[in-house]
């Protein structure tokens, strides 16, 4: 599915980050990114600029979060949330939204759905 892509994380928890890197690669992403927060990811930038993918921590208190996640899919990247918070899917409908913990049971999914709407919303171009 991720066939040598580059994916970003954008994660808070340095283990959790790990983890879901662990879990990219066996799923076939070629490299992975890690960041803690939207700034360390805007100084990594040429690093994941052609990304495929990005997962990014999303909390109801920081929607600096949500803003950058917006501003990468408006670039073209597909974006996961990443969240403790079940009521973030309700707000943000059109995407996918793992839950912590329990992630690799849902990645698969959320990954076929990213990637899915990043083919429709090309289509309707």
């Amino acid at each position: 599915m991720l066939a040598g892509s580059t994916v970003l994380i954008v994660e808070a928890e340095y283990l959790v980050a790990l983890d879901l890197q662990n879990s990219l690669q066996a799923s076939g992403a070629g490299k992975v990114i890690l960041a803690r927060n939207p700034s360390d990811a805007l100084e990594k930038a040429d690093e994941w600029m052609d990304a495929t993918l990005a997962i990014v921590e999303l909390e109801a208190d920081r929607p600096q979060l949500r803003a950058f996640a917006d501003l990468i899919t408006r670039a073209g990247i597909s974006v996961i949330g990443l969240t403790t918070d079940e009521r973030l899917a309700e707000r943000w409908p059109d995407r996918p939204i793992l839950l912590k913990p329990g992630l690799d049971q849902h990645l698969a999914e959320a990954i076929r759905r990213a990637l899915d709407g990043a083919r429709a919303r090309q289509l309707a171009r």
